[in-house]
């Protein structure tokens, strides 16, 4: 691994959530974007969630670390 450490941040959007403790199961009354690096993907779609995947470079002792995530928002529903 050359380089520093690594960070992954990946949206998912959707037309509506599913309220129920069990957000695993699939419904398909509740349909969402795919995974994406470009947030651009998930405009028009008044829900958003993202993950952050972060990998450390263990030759060089890095730890990625993130302080913030912005989003920005054009128009609140």
């Amino acid at each position: 691994q050359a380089g520093g450490a690594t960070y992954l941040i990946e949206y998912q959007a959707c037309k509506a959530i599913q309220t129920s403790a069990n957000r695993q199961v699939f419904n398909a009354a509740f349909p969402s974007t795919p995974w994406t690096t470009n947030i651009n993907d998930c405009d028009t779609y008044p829900y958003i969630r993202w993950r952050i995947t972060l990998t450390a470079n263990l030759l060089s002792n890095s730890v990625p670390k993130i302080t913030s995530v912005t989003i920005p928002i054009r128009q609140l529903p």
